[in-house]
């Protein structure tokens, strides 16, 4: 009997060893497993599984190609939007997304690769552009060969309104080509009143741009509703408009009816009612000059539109900086380091970032202030530092971050704390001018041409 049970259990230890070195299930794309994408929490493992991946694919080139076990997931769309969080449980390494389409259902390459998503625990993930009903695989794996187990959360979701809903946050346009757009909502800020929306009456689904001539002509906008019987109503102001506007826009239709209204076609009148047929007269831009241009739906349909402009003039805002920083200096003050930015025009600015640093290299963010969006008149910011640190040279850093989350980094500026009474300024006139300033110390003038002079002050 002893003998039987001894026998036994080596049976079932050599079972189970057997299937503890298996494979997962989904160790490849024709045994993915299908998921529903509807933010269920569901666990997973990557222990004994291969790299199906030649190569090394998307974001994960850590840890040396086909080094990169992984695990098959499918999902048929819901909505527009893929949403994922993996959570590390037993893998201890950084986690790799890819989401992919096969060339054919179901697993027949070559693969689309729409994104993929690495970091550490958790990463998180969002990719817009699913079409509804179609089906999408995705792998979870970790780089070098790290095996483990995981947990991860999908969802479909729809895409958030689009940010150009507000002025502060209109869409820069950056050349003549056309486009579609879609008024879905009335935003958070009502910029329209009685003083500044003409002929309009309030805003109903709107879509703020704004753009800025290249080339001095004429300018026709043509504004077709993909569902032809949606009716676009639309304002324009400017020249050097800012947000929101403070005076009545220079052409603006309230025309009611379905189908494309705009900017010429023949007319002659600049604004128009309920009553009007549409279409306003064409307008006459020069170089350099900034328009903002609201699209409003007055059906509230949530349906698109599609823009296309006309007339001899030309549109870049690849030639327009998305702030003009005449000034960036920093003063040590009683008690304070005083650090102080001008903007002579601003596009599409969200806010500005200030880091320090106390060796020029690693930074630090110590303030986060908002931008004007678009402007066109001149801004000072100012921050007070009063946590600098005595005994050394702090240094300073500004980032500029766009709406759209696009940002870039300004020269670094110093002030030499390591005396009080010694205050060193490092100005930067972006125009190659002189900064004027009121204080005591070294001042440190650079120009346009690269070079630099010093002087007491």
């Amino acid at each position: 009997m002893v003998r039987f049970i001894k026998f036994n259990t080596l049976i079932f230890s050599l079972f189970m060893g057997f299937i503890g070195w298996s494979q997962p299930a989904n160790d490849n794309c024709s045994g993915a497993t299908s998921i529903t994408p509807d933010g269920t929490c569901q666990n997973g493992t990557t222990t004994n599984a291969n790299d199906d991946w030649s190569g090394e694919v998307g974001c994960a080139t850590a840890g040396g190609a086909n080094r990169h076990k992984d695990v098959w997931y499918s999902f048929v769309a819901t909505d527009q939007q893929f949403d994922i969080t993996v959570t590390d449980i037993s893998v201890g390494a950084n986690l790799e997304i890819i989401l992919v389409q096969p060339t054919t259902q179901p697993c027949s390459g070559p693969f689309g690769v729409l994104a993929s998503f690495c970091g550490g625990s958790p990463v998180t993930g969002s990719y817009t552009g699913l079409v509804i009903g179609n089906t999408y695989y995705y792998t979870i794996s970790a780089p070098g060969n790290a095996e483990g187990d995981f947990q991860h959360c999908v969802d479909n979701t729809t895409p958030a309104s689009t940010s150009n809903q507000d002025c502060f946050a209109s869409t820069a346009v950056c050349g003549n080509t056309s486009f579609s757009g879609n008024s879905s909502g009335s935003g958070a800020v009502a910029e329209l009143n009685s003083s500044n929306d003409g002929c309009l009456n309030g805003e109903h689904q709107s879509s703020w741009y704004t753009f800025t001539v290249l080339t001095s002509g004429t300018l026709d906008i043509t504004i077709s509703p993909q569902n032809g019987t949606d009716d676009y109503d639309f304002a324009l102001w400017g020249p050097s408009s800012v947000c929101p506007p403070l005076s009545s826009p220079i052409r603006c239709s309230y025309a009611a009816g379905g189908g494309d209204t705009g900017l010429g076609n023949g007319a002659a009148d600049v604004s128009e009612g309920a009553f009007g047929n549409k279409w306003v007269a064409s307008l006459s831009v020069t170089v350099g000059e900034t328009y903002t241009l609201l699209i409003d739906n007055y059906s509230s349909t949530t349906s698109p539109f599609d823009l296309s402009w006309g007339g001899s003039s030309t549109l870049d805002c690849s030639a327009v900086l998305p702030i003009e920083l005449t000034v960036f200096k920093a003063d040590h003050l009683e008690g304070y380091n005083l650090i102080t930015w001008v903007t002579e025009s601003e596009i599409n600015n969200s806010h500005f970032e200030l880091e320090r640093s106390t060796d020029g290299m690693a930074f630090e963010r110590i303030a986060i202030l908002s931008g004007m969006g678009n402007s066109t008149l001149q801004h000072t910011y100012t921050y007070k530092d009063q946590n600098y640190l005595t005994g050394l040279i702090n240094y300073y850093r500004l980032k500029q971050v766009d709406f759209d989350g696009v940002f870039e980094y300004f020269d670094i500026i110093s002030v030499d704390n390591t005396e009080e009474e010694v205050r060193v300024l490092k100005t930067i006139n972006l125009l190659g001018q002189p900064v004027d300033v009121n204080y005591k110390g070294i001042v440190i003038d650079y120009k346009s041409d690269g070079s630099t002079t010093k002087r007491f002050q």
